[in-house]
């Protein structure tokens, strides 16, 4: 599985957007796929479930399907977290019934500047 670190701004929205390939680079076909994406506070907790999740998105309406597009929107309400350091993964759930885990990593959320939005 691959891990990156996505980083956010505290407060801001952010859309992420992921491309499912075969391992030749041929794009997959999503269009049934369900997509996770959930950022906790630890990486693995027996107490924590999802229903604790910070972040919690699930995806079935997907950009390009065909081409293997979709985007997890995140929004500023999302991100209103204290600022430090999460934990967050992406699992999809495919028109078989398959389940993966795809990318996982950390899920910084960092200091602004701006606080005023009108």
């Amino acid at each position: 599985m691959k891990e990156q670190i996505l980083e956010v701004v505290r407060g801001t929205s952010k859309d992420y957007r992921l491309t499912f390939q075969d391992s030749a680079g041929v794009a997959k076909d999503i269009t049934s796929w369900t997509v996770f994406f959930t950022v906790k506070r630890s990486m693995e907790s027996l107490d924590e479930t999802d229903a604790d999740a910070l972040i919690s998105k699930t995806v079935t309406v997907h950009t390009d399907p065909t081409n293997g597009i979709t985007v997890v929107p995140v929004e500023a309400a999302d991100t209103n977290l204290p600022l430090g350091v999460y934990f967050y993964d992406v699992k999809v759930k495919t028109d078989a019934g398959r389940i993966f885990a795809v990318v996982r990593g950390k899920f910084n959320v960092v200091w602004r500047v701006t606080g005023r939005t009108a």
